[in-house]
C-alpha cells in the first residue's frame, strides 16, 4: 500500500511540474510572439524613416549619396582584386621556387596579410623538404663501393652484363 502511496504522490508531483512546465512554455510562446511582433513595427518604423530622410534629400544629395555608396562598393571590390592580385603574382614565384601548389597559396597570402609566423613556418618546411630530397638524390647517384681501383663507365656495363648473364645462367 505504502508503494501505491509513493507512487501516487511522485506521479502527481511530477503531473504538477509538468503542468508548471507547460505554462512556463506558453508564458515563453507568447513573449516571443510579443517581441517578434515589435520587432516587425521597429522595422517598419526604420524603412518608414529611411524613406522620409530619402524624401526630404534633394535630388542632387539624393544622386550624390548614391553615387558614394557605389564609390565605396568599387573601392572595396578594387582593394580585393589588388590583393588576389597580389598573391596570384607572390604563389607564382613561390611555385617557381619549388614550394607545392598549398604552400605557395598560403606562403602568398600570410606575406600579403603581413603573417610572419605563418611565413617562415612554411620556409622552413619547404628547406627541411628539400634538404631531404637532395640527399635522396646523392645517395641514388653515389657509386656503388669497389675494391680501391675507380670504376669506369665501360667497366660498370662488363660489371652489369655479367651480373646478368650469371642471373639468366650464361
Amino acid at each position: 500500500m505504502e508503494e501505491n502511496k509513493t507512487e501516487t504522490t511522485e506521479l502527481t508531483e511530477l503531473q504538477q511540474k509538468i503542468a508548471e512546465y507547460e505554462a512556463q512554455v506558453k508564458n515563453l510562446k507568447s513573449t516571443l510572439s510579443e517581441r517578434n511582433s515589435e520587432a516587425a513595427q521597429h522595422r517598419r518604423e526604420a524603412e518608414e524613416w529611411k524613406s522620409k530622410f530619402e524624401s526630404t534629400m534633394s535630388e542632387q544629395e539624393l544622386a550624390e549619396s548614391k553615387r558614394k555608396a557605389q564609390e565605396e562598393a568599387t573601392l572595396k571590390e578594387l582593394a580585393e582584386l589588388k590583393r588576389d592580385n597580389t598573391i596570384n603574382k607572390y604563389k607564382a614565384k613561390y611555385l617557381s621556387m619549388g614550394y607545392t601548389e598549398d604552400m605557395a597559396q598560403s606562403s602568398a597570402e600570410a606575406k600579403v596579410d603581413g603573417n610572419d609566423d605563418v611565413l617562415f613556418q612554411n620556409e622552413s618546411l619547404f628547406i627541411q623538404k628539400n634538404i631531404e630530397n637532395t640527399k635522396a638524390e646523392l645517395l641514388k647517384s653515389q657509386p656503388s663501393i669497389s675494391s680501391g681501383k675507380p670504376i669506369g663507365a665501360e667497366e660498370a656495363q662488363k660489371i652489369r652484363d655479367e651480373k646478368l648473364r650469371r642471373y639468366a645462367g650464361l
